[in-house]
């Protein structure tokens, strides 16, 4: 049978071995807890980058696109507004 040794930070008895608590999920290596947090971090840049490219494009090439066409709808409005008052 294993050594056990209790988890600091909820006193359960864990594996002398564990690099995490079963009982209440904290990492009770700092080694461990490290990796962990350095491969969730390296998991999210992976997904925001999945994600910017899914459709071929960033999401400020998408953002640029955006702003075009609300220029081109407001230049537009302007040239309406303007014309509509030469005609009064």
């Amino acid at each position: 049978m294993p050594a056990t040794v209790t988890c600091p930070y909820c006193k359960g008895e864990i594996d002398a071995d564990a690099l995490k608590c079963r009982h209440c999920g904290e990492w009770v290596s700092s080694e461990a807890g490290e990796e962990a947090l350095k491969l969730k971090a390296h998991r999210r840049a992976d997904f925001i980058w999945d994600v910017q490219t899914a459709h071929g494009k960033k999401a400020g090439q998408e953002l640029e696109g955006c702003v075009k066409w609300v220029v081109i709808i407001a230049a537009a409005l302007v040239g309406l507004v303007y014309i509509s008052m030469i005609g009064k």
